[in-house]
């Protein structure tokens, strides 16, 4: 148990600081994420020979990982939320 209690303890920055970095503001990040991917298809379908646009897929996955994590979260917080309302009674 000391063991892990130790491994738990070192890892807790680093989690920590992946969280300010990659979760922080998911909410801004998929707002970004949304208009970025709106813009390159706007433009896509303006000239939609251009070797440069085809970039869509990649803007497109970046905004699905973003609104799945959005959601993953939404869920936890729901959960959390109802789990505290269970306790209530």
């Amino acid at each position: 148990m000391k063991t892990l209690q130790k491994v738990l303890c070192s890892l807790r920055a680093p989690l920590k600081q992946l969280n300010r970095h990659k979760f922080a503001d998911i909410y801004a990040q998929q707002t970004i994420a949304r208009n970025e991917l709106s813009l390159v298809q706007t433009m896509l379908l303006q000239d939609p020979l251009n070797t440069e646009l085809q970039k869509e897929v990649r803007s497109r996955e970046n905004y699905v990982r973003i609104n799945n994590s959005a959601l993953s979260l939404m869920k936890q917080q729901c959960k959390a939320e109802w789990i505290g309302f269970g306790d209530e009674c």
